[in-house]
């Protein structure tokens, strides 16, 4: 068909039949082989480096029918490399992280700390292949956020583990305990130069008093920049000793710890699930009569004593 148009053309010359402006299919793909009405792929290697597709997506190198992403060397030429990490050619016609290496070359690395390639904890069916649970950088050490360009401009210069981020300050580390709010730990101390950091609390009565950590389990003074447990007096006001009878300080644990059974009785937990004995520095259901006066037995019918607890 194509070539009967052809003939047509060049016999009746018609004003259609001139050739394709093919600089835009050029630029973006690759195909820069102007014809008549259309734009062919040349499998020309330098119209292939010079398009679109090879700068975003690696494919750099001649095809049969197009322009292909072949080798590691397509993958590093992309900015899918330049900006993810993503380096290394991969059989299923992917560029994705490979290694480490391929994550500390990248802007995610240099700009925003992320200079470890993701890994499962646990060798897994996704080891070897592009799953893209698996397959970008993250931050996994302290010194990479702080080294970070965002930590200078923007100030997230915190490790945040769980989330394999950098955060902006110790109140946004992700985690169930706060750094901040648990442990009073809120203020960023940061050496550019070693490239360290560690969230420590200030004073006593800014970083430690006045957060759930002091109220929740007694840790109201400040010890080695940590907000801790020192004293009976700290312990008494806590909900740790309220709830759960953990009313002592105990030196060796360093933490408030039950030091016998009145302890448990005037707890909130004897009342409602039965665990008036004090054992190993807890409360915990030591007998029958027990599980049998808490209000779950009759409530919830939970009145049987099984392995310390109220069934």
């Amino acid at each position: 068909m194509r070539l009967l148009f052809i003939v047509m053309c060049s016999v009746l010359a018609f004003s259609s039949c001139e050739k394709k402006d093919c600089s835009i299919p050029c630029k973006e793909s690759g195909r820069c082989k102007a014809g008549i009405s259309y734009c062919d792929y040349s499998k020309n290697q330098d119209d292939c480096l010079k398009s679109e597709v090879c700068k975003k997506e690696g494919k750099c190198s001649v095809g049969i029918k197009r322009c292909e992403l072949k080798s590691d060397s397509d993958c590093q030429m992309s900015m899918l490399c330049i900006e993810q990490g993503k380096c290394t050619y991969h059989e299923a016609g992917l560029c994705i992280v490979g290694s480490d290496r391929d994550c500390l070359m990248s802007n995610e690395c240099k700009v925003r700390g992320k200079c470890d390639k993701t890994r499962p904890s646990k060798k897994s069916f996704f080891d070897d292949r592009p799953h893209p649970r698996y397959n970008y950088c993250k931050a996994g050490r302290g010194e990479d956020c702080v080294r970070s360009q965002n930590c200078r401009d923007k100030g997230l210069c915190t490790h945040d583990f769980h989330g394999g981020i950098c955060v902006k300050s110790c109140a946004d580390y992700y985690t169930e305990y706060t750094y901040c709010q648990n442990q009073g730990r809120c203020t960023p101390a940061i050496d550019y130069e070693k490239g360290t950091y560690e969230c420590v609390a200030e004073t006593p009565l800014t970083e430690c008093r006045t957060r759930s950590a002091c109220k929740e389990y007694g840790r109201c003074t400040l010890v080695g920049g940590e907000c801790k447990a020192t004293n009976d007096s700290d312990c008494r006001q806590s909900t740790l000793c309220k709830k759960y009878g953990q009313c002592i300080y105990n030196k060796s644990r360093d933490e408030c710890r039950s030091s016998g059974d009145s302890d448990c009785r005037q707890s909130t937990e004897c009342k409602t699930h039965g665990e008036c004995t004090e054992s190993l520095g807890i409360c915990v259901a030591g007998s029958l009569e027990e599980c049998r006066e808490s209000t779950r037995c009759r409530e919830e019918g939970k009145c049987t004593l099984f392995m310390s607890t109220c069934q």
